[in-house]
């Protein structure tokens, strides 16, 4: 990949995929939060605005607290 990426001039960009952002218990430390900081990082190189992630719902909800919202219809 970095050959290719200096014979052509093309910067890598990389991702997170193996590990949540923060720390256990942290209500960013979720699978949607670290999708959102992906698509950041990719979004602009592509001509696109990471900054639309920004408003993404990302907190990692307990069960009960999910279920509680769906129950009153705020999900």
């Amino acid at each position: 990949m970095e050959q290719i990426s200096r014979e052509t001039d093309v910067p890598i960009y990389m991702i997170d995929d193996d590990g949540l952002p923060g720390e256990p218990g942290d209500l960013g430390h979720s699978c949607i939060n670290m999708q959102a900081q992906n698509i950041k990082i990719l979004a602009e190189p592509l001509g696109g605005y990471g900054s639309h992630a920004d408003h993404l719902e990302t907190r990692n909800l307990p069960d009960t607290e999910w279920r509680h919202s769906a129950k009153k219809g705020t999900r």
